[in-house]
């Protein structure tokens, strides 16, 4: 069955809204580090189940694991034991802002490669496997520099900025304070729409009748 444009549109309109409703309400009774990466310690067990799954089922999940899974059946169950045990692990091992970090940073890689191609193999009527290789890897390549070199909450820890050029960051403010997913996001859209005008309509040639 074909999706009509216009009801996805509004179906994503409605969830940002919903998103930015509740975010705004999470934020309003955040009031330091415990409120804001442990609920206060006062979460319902089925909210926190809900939760968890929400956040296994992001951008990659989506694209790869169904897939996979179609493929190997059943056994990737472990897959997802491994990712539960690796996960808890990490949790009482690494302090608390290094897993509050590392969250944002892997939700923004997903996002600035994965979400651009997602979007033109949902609307696009012939998406192009070239627009969306080449948007995936300029999302990632572009968001990984911006990171280490540029977004100074991860270049400070990670060092690679200090070392290769004597400083924390290449540019100052406000630009140490930009998001690496402002920058790279919109670049990765406009490589995906670039790349899919120019190999959207692209056919293999047809096989000889024998």
């Amino acid at each position: 069955m074909a999706v009509n444009p216009l009801t996805m549109t509004l179906l994503v309109l409605v969830y940002l809204a919903a998103t930015l409703v509740i975010g705004y309400i999470g934020y309003k009774k955040t009031k330091n580090h415990e409120d804001y990466l442990v609920a206060g310690r006062d979460s319902h067990p089925v909210i926190i189940a809900l939760s968890y799954g929400a956040t296994f089922i992001s951008t990659s999940a989506i694209i790869g694991f169904g897939g996979q899974a179609a493929n190997l059946g059943m056994s990737l169950i472990w897959l997802t034991v491994l990712n539960i045990g690796v996960g808890i692990l990490l949790a009482f091992v690494l302090p608390i802002s290094i897993i509050a970090r590392a969250t944002a940073m892997f939700m923004g890689l997903c996002a600035c490669a994965f979400l651009p191609a997602f979007a033109i193999g949902v609307y696009a009527k012939a998406p192009s496997t070239k627009a969306a290789l080449y948007s995936m890897v300029t999302g990632a390549v572009i968001w990984f520099v911006w990171t280490a070199f540029f977004h100074a909450a991860e270049a400070k820890p990670l060092g690679h900025c200090q070392a290769i050029f004597g400083k924390v960051t290449i540019l100052g403010a406000p630009w140490t304070a930009v998001d690496p997913i402002v920058i790279t996001l919109p670049v990765s859209f406009i490589v995906v729409i670039i790349m899919q005008m120019r190999c959207g309509n692209d056919r293999p040639a047809p096989a000889a009748s024998p």
